[in-house]
């Protein structure tokens, strides 16, 4: 059981880590774990999602517990910040909804209902302008077959 007063107290002499190994580029199940919607400082919004892989192989490989892999999906938005919904708004989003089911015309939805979702997620790789660290990130999302 964690003790936060004595870890606060604690004294270790190992080094810890600095650099999160990133995912192999390859395809993946993954399930929707969080969302979470920003306003970048340009104005537009941003819905960050975090797949969750459970691949055991690649926990070993990684030597990870647990493995996940981010989407960002831009978001159009109405002139009342609503979605919007015109023939080329929110692509990737519909592609997102698609992929778990969740696109159908005259359904109610939320972004809330894609969390424990399954599909199948092609990860990518992306170098950090920064820092130079290498860092995985979901490209494409398909159905599971």
């Amino acid at each position: 059981m964690f003790d936060a007063d004595s870890f606060l107290n604690q004294t270790t002499a190992a080094a810890n880590a600095t650099v999160i190994p990133p995912v192999p580029e390859g395809e993946y199940i993954g399930i929707i774990k969080s969302l979470k919607a920003r306003v970048n400082n340009d104005g537009s919004v941003v819905m960050d999602v975090t797949w969750d892989i459970d691949d055991v192989n690649l926990k070993e490989t990684l030597k990870r517990k647990m493995i996940t892999t981010r989407q960002s999906v831009w978001l159009d938005l109405d002139a009342s910040g609503n979605l919007a919904s015109g023939e080329a708004d929110n692509v990737s989003l519909g592609r997102l909804r698609a992929a778990v089911g969740q696109n159908k015309e005259g359904s109610d939805w939320s972004p809330q209902m894609l969390i424990g979702k399954a599909a199948k997620v092609k990860v990518g790789h992306q170098v950090d302008k920064m820092s130079g660290e290498i860092r995985d990130q979901v490209k494409a999302v398909t159905a599971l077959n």
